[in-house]
């Protein structure tokens, strides 16, 4: 991951109200003296990274893996709880030791996928496993969830997780992933123009990010 800064977004944000404000002759936006972007752009920061990273295909991620970040409970079932112990903004992939397949993907407790998880005969096993995201977490920001499942042998098992942090301003910057610096501004120059009621030109700047999103699956 790499550290994105509020100055860095702050330009980014100011060169498009600039192109915005040369194309309309300034109409639009009024008298820049009177927009106080720098706290537009700290304002809308977190949920640019938030949303972006949530709506992000797994490819476009890198994330964080420290196995005292999450603990595991392997059942008499063979299923296994997995907790967060960190505030997590989204599992990037998860590994068992004993399974050949890396789960990017999840579903709810809800869900048809997560309802079936509930019958032995056609659960997920080691060799196509799946991954269920419980509804009640103990704790807001940490998420549980739940892996179906692992082999019945007795040997000794280990996970390899990878996650997306919580966001959060830290020495005026952000963490996100490698990837995601354009999506991340994009949304944020959309956000920060809707608030503008500049409702036509916030649609631009969505479809950049939507585009970008979409050319990565």
């Amino acid at each position: 991951m790499q550290e994105l800064s509020l100055d860095h977004a702050h330009k980014y944000v100011l060169q498009a109200l600039d192109e915005i404000r040369n194309l309309e002759d300034g109409v639009m936006l009024g008298e820049s003296d009177n927009l106080d972007t720098r706290k537009m752009t700290s304002g809308y920061i977190i949920e640019a990274v938030l949303k972006s990273h949530k709506d992000a295909p797994s490819q476009l991620l890198d994330g964080v893996s420290k196995e005292s970040d999450f603990e595991i409970d392997i059942k008499e079932d063979h299923s296994v709880e997995i907790k967060m112990l960190k505030d997590s903004a989204r599992l990037v992939s998860l590994k068992a030791s004993d399974s050949p397949y890396v789960v990017v993907d999840y579903a709810t407790e809800e869900s048809p996928i997560g309802r079936m998880q509930n019958n032995i005969y056609v659960r997920g096993e080691f060799d196509d496993p799946r991954l269920i995201v419980k509804k009640n977490w103990k704790s807001d920001r940490k998420p549980e969830y739940i892996y179906y499942s692992l082999s019945p042998t007795r040997e000794s098992k280990s996970f390899a997780l990878e996650y997306i942090p919580y966001p959060e301003v830290k020495d005026d910057a952000v963490l996100i992933s490698d990837k995601m610096e354009y999506a991340v501004l994009s949304l944020l120059v959309s956000m920060v123009l809707d608030s503008l009621s500049l409702h036509d030109k916030a649609t631009l700047y969505k479809n950049k990010y939507q585009e970008y999103l979409l050319l990565a699956r």
